[in-house]
């Protein structure tokens, strides 16, 4: 989805240390990945463990007895070569007799007198004792927090199996045996390990238990557990619980557990019939591990409260992902980590429905993403790090996404397979992979390269367009980009959804390219198109932007009359549109040229367009449109290039123009994508007549012909205003042509953040500065306060003070332009508190008043500065002739309450010196009115408008009259 919530909860993890909250993970140092393949003895089969283990814990020491009955997998074994760290051996027997036997370094080397031979099993038994130690965070041994405990795997250390900290033994994930577990402890203590309690009994000062299991267990997940517990028991479902906890934690324990028969009722639903003898949880100061049977688990979550259900859902699936079916080595621990994770999100599920489980998974997606840059990026199936987000929660949204692909009854089928084929053994990716193909009938080693034999995860970008038919449904053609650098260009099945309001419409389709198209239909125009709405893909979110499906990039005017480049009363004139297309290719496109305004009638209206290629552009001009203006009135005219797409999609390029000459002109020199000309268009419609201009858009129409422009030098002023960019500051034509005008005794308003910076370079330009606006260019690049204030006494600098900053993206006056008056220019406003000047005024040849930064940048919010109206309006008196009136009350301000996008807060504020006859109306793009808020008698002072909740979408004019005067303003209303 394109706006995915971020919850707070961190990674779900089975670890937790001292001093690291249960939803943190510990670091890991490094990868050591070729000793997790490693096995002291690879050919050695232990069949059981017989464990006879003294814990004494006032001189925190272990003293243990391990028979061991073995046998070997490969060739004669002269050697048996166990793991044991630290603790010492006092002897080694085969039944009677004495065994040789040597301690080299954490391995235990036996050399018995006859080699183990193929076929065989023999059984040595092994004397053992001395103080336990551990990695000092998490796994071995530990005497703490008043309780003995061992845990079975270790953060720090590689590989991480920890059972050679407390006995011998072939300390291999791969090797699985039967245990008995016989425990003396202190007579206030209990005694607990794996499987079935098979005796309870005092002894003397000793309490001994005996536990024993005919399930396969391997070594990292054998335990054991001693202290002052007390029992916890329910016998009351198909699995029996047995939770040891301190005696302090029973009432908080009860409610903390409450509802884990329910997580074993649901787990035996989804994966089939709980595979051991019991299951519990067993408090200590750190955890938690899923030792088999027994979780080792953090009193610190024994709380009396669900907050950490997760975890204790998280152990509970390990007994049938991680116990029953054991990873083939530590590279593969993924199929265990991982699906225990995925199991928090099945009990969501369970407790909170869908939507629960889509929350769950977004988190776990959200922690991925989140930690995967500063973990590493690495295959799952040879893990750096075997404790983080990679085998955790990609692992679990590796099966959330294969549970999308396959759907849910092939999911779990898929799992039951997988379970009949390795229950009570071993299993890695290619065992996870065979076992679902099997099930679904599909192939499906893509999946597992890219998701698990390759690093990273797809990075995605979207851009998107809505296309209207003409029957009222819509198109909506989107593009997918895979922009990762780690990995490999992933395919899966991705879904773009479009609300309809009372209806939301599904799309689903294969990405497997780095770059894919998809195209839809709805019946009807969407208020949101999200992507992935419900998370079934894991990726990241690049952005998502809307597009205009075309853009009407330039149109050529050749006009039969003067031929300026412009449209006159009278004329015949031929439109060449050129229409450029940001998104996927089209091909058969009709362009029809649709006249709003009855006096423009349009002789030849339609085009054709074979092929529009991607990021390509298409004109007409082989078959150009023909118009004629019939009448003789000077006025804005509204066309429309309607182009129909071969799928049916309509969309409608406006094209706005001017026929005549306006009573005043606008010139937009910025570039195509800037909308600048709307700082300028509001501040003028507060002007008498200010709603008669003509736009001339040189990234639209082309360079303003001097022609076209001299037609204005009787009349009001031209605005030319440039952009930030270089490519739109004024050019040897323009300033040729400015001179011309000039000299005509024209009237011009000249600004923009690079309206003057660069013309020094040319002949042209060095004679429009020094004779025309009489100014020199001091500096380009001036760093000062971004106050101004004006000149006093100046007739438009007195008492102006204004600040260049702009709003949201006109928040790029950074960077100043320090001009200097020279002979023939009157100062009209400096920097404040400095004497360098931005703006000046001259009249040597007509009059011009040059603005030396963008003004668009005028900032409206602070009252203490003057307004872009209340500028326009002084710099119009002088340029026009003018001097500011007495008495004659400011122009009323309409200023709009965040109006884009248009809510139905949304309100006009009308500020009034007097009381007024107020109307105000908004009419659509083709003038039509839409609706009328208000006409009446208004106060002086401020009054609020509220906007109808009925406005349709689309681009609106809210105009505004008071006084005799006009204020218009544009209003976009969004689906």
């Amino acid at each position: 989805m394109i706006t995915c919530r971020i919850v707070s909860m961190f990674a779900i993890f089975f670890l937790i240390i001292p001093g690291i909250s249960a939803h943190q993970r510990a670091p890991y140092p490094g990868p050591v990945p070729d000793s997790r393949t490693e096995d002291s003895c690879p050919d050695l089969d232990v069949l059981h463990y017989d464990l006879d283990l003294s814990i004494i814990p006032e001189n925190q020491i272990l003293d243990g007895i391990v028979s061991m009955n073995v046998r070997t997998e490969g060739e004669t074994l002269d050697e048996i070569i166990l793991d044991l760290v630290r603790l010492s051996v006092s002897s080694v027997l085969e039944g009677a007799n004495s065994v040789t036997y040597r301690k080299e370094g954490d391995l235990l080397i036996i050399s018995p007198d006859v080699p183990l031979s193929p076929g065989q099993t023999r059984t040595f038994t092994i004397a053992f004792g001395g103080q336990p130690t551990n990695e000092g965070s998490f796994g071995g041994f530990f005497f703490s927090g008043g309780v003995a405990f061992s845990m079975g795997v270790g953060l720090y250390t590689d590989p991480p199996s920890m059972g050679r900290y407390w006995f011998p033994c072939h300390d291999h994930p791969s090797d699985k045996a039967t245990e008995q577990v016989i425990l003396r402890v202190p007579q206030n203590w209990y005694g607990v390990s794996g499987g079935a309690l098979i005796s309870d009994v005092q002894q003397d000062s000793l309490r001994i238990t005996t536990w024993a299991t005919d399930y396969p267990i391997t070594t990292y997940l054998m335990m054991v557990a001693a202290g002052p517990y007390s029992q916890i028991s329910d016998d009351l479902g198909p699995v029996p619980i047995r939770h040891y906890v301190r005696m302090q934690d029973v009432s908080n324990a009860n409610q903390s557990f409450a509802r884990v028969p329910q997580m074993i009722d649901l787990f035996i639903d989804l994966f089939g019939d709980y595979p051991f003898e019991r299951f519990g949880y067993v408090a200590a100061p750190i955890g938690a591990m899923e030792h088999q049977t027994c979780v080792t688990y953090p009193w610190q979550s024994i709380d009396g409260t669900l907050t950490d259900e997760w975890l204790a859902a998280h152990e509970l699936g390990h007994m049938w992902w991680g116990d029953c079916i054991t990873y083939a080595d530590w590279t593969q621990i993924w199929v265990s980590e991982g699906f225990a994770t995925y199991c928090q999100a099945l009990w969501e599920e369970e407790i909170n429905g869908p939507a629960g489980y889509r929350q769950e998974m977004v988190r776990q997606m959200q922690e991925y993403l989140g930690g995967v840059a500063g973990e590493g990026y690495f295959p799952l199936n040879a893990p750096e790090a075997l404790w983080g987000v990679c085998t955790y929660e990609k692992g679990s949204c590796i099966l959330h996404m294969l549970r999308q692909e396959i759907g849910d009854s092939l999911f779990f089928a898929g799992l039951a397979e997988y379970r009949a084929r390795h229950e009570y053994g071993n299993a890695t990716t290619d065992s996870v992979e065979l076992a679902f193909e099997a099930a679904s009938g599909h192939e499906l080693t893509w999946f597992f390269d890219q998701w698990i034999r390759e690093p990273g995860h797809p990075r995605l970008s979207f851009r998107y367009a809505v296309v209207p038919c003409a029957d009222g449904s819509a198109i909506i053609d989107a593009e997918i980009n895979q922009i990762q650098t780690i990995g490999p260009v992933f395919r899966f099945t991705f879904e773009i959804a479009a609300d309809l309001g009372d209806t939301t419409y599904r799309h689903s389709f294969i990405d497997s390219t780095a770059f894919c198209v998809t195209s839809f239909s709805v019946p009807g125009t969407p208020e949101e198109v999200t992507f992935d709405q419900y998370h079934k893909v894991l990726f990241s979110f690049e952005g998502a932007e809307e597009m205009e499906r075309l853009e009407l990039i330039s149109v050529v005017i050749d006009d039969d009359g003067d031929n300026d480049g412009g449209l006159d009363p009278g004329e015949d004139a031929e439109i060449i549109a050129t229409i450029h297309n940001p998104l996927s290719e089209l091909q058969g496109l009709t362009m029809t040229l649709i006249s709003m305004d009855d006096d423009v009638e349009v002789i030849q209206e339609t085009a054709s367009i074979a092929t529009l290629p991607a990021s390509g552009q298409s004109d007409n001009a082989s078959e150009p449109f023909r118009i004629h203006i019939s009448g003789t009135e000077n006025k804005p005219v509204h066309l429309v290039v309607s182009v129909e797409l071969q799928n049916g999609g309509i969309v409608d390029l406006p094209l706005d123009l001017y026929v005549g000459t306006a009573r005043r002109l606008i010139v937009d020199a910025d570039l195509p994508e800037n909308d600048y000309e709307t700082y300028f268009t509001s501040a003028i419609d507060t002007l008498p007549d200010g709603q008669d201009f003509e736009l001339w858009s040189t990234g639209l129409l082309g360079p303003l012909s001097e022609m076209r422009l001299a037609k204005y030098a009787d009349q009001g002023m031209v605005v030319w205003f440039t952009g930030d960019a270089d490519s739109t500051a004024l050019s040897p034509a323009d300033c040729s042509s400015i001179m011309t005008f000039l000299d005509a005794d024209g009237k011009i308003f000249l600004t923009g953040q690079n309206a003057v910076d660069t013309i020094d370079s040319f002949q042209e330009g060095a004679e429009l500065l020094s004779d025309y606006l009489c100014i020199d260019v001091t500096d380009t690049d001036f760093q000062t306060n971004r106050t101004i204030e004006g000149e006093d006494d100046d007739i438009i600098g007195n008492e102006l003070r204004g600040l260049i900053q702009g709003d949201g993206a006109a928040n790029n006056q950074t960077s100043l332009t320090h001009i200097t008056p020279l002979q023939g220019a009157i100062p009209v406003m400096h920097f404040f508190g400095r004497e360098e000047h931005c703006g000046t005024r001259a009249e040597e040849h007509g009059r011009v008043v040059v603005y030396s930064f963008g003004f668009e940048a005028i900032n409206q919010t602070q009252p203490q500065f003057l307004s872009r109206e209340q500028m326009i309006r002084r710099v119009a008196n002088w340029l026009e002739g003018g001097t500011p009136a007495e008495g004659v009350p400011d122009v009323p301000i309409l200023s709009m309450n965040i109006p884009t996008p248009y809510h139905p807060n949304s309100a006009i504020r009308m500020d009034l010196h007097e009381e007024a006859l107020v109307t105000v109306k908004v009419f659509d793009l083709a003038g039509r009115e839409v609706v009328d808020p208000v006409s009446r008698l208004l106060p002086a002072g401020t009054s609020i408008i509220r906007l109808p909740d009925e406005l349709s979408p689309g681009v609106h004019v809210v105009i505004a009259e008071a006084h005799n005067e006009k204020v218009r303003k544009p209003l976009v209303c969004m689906p």
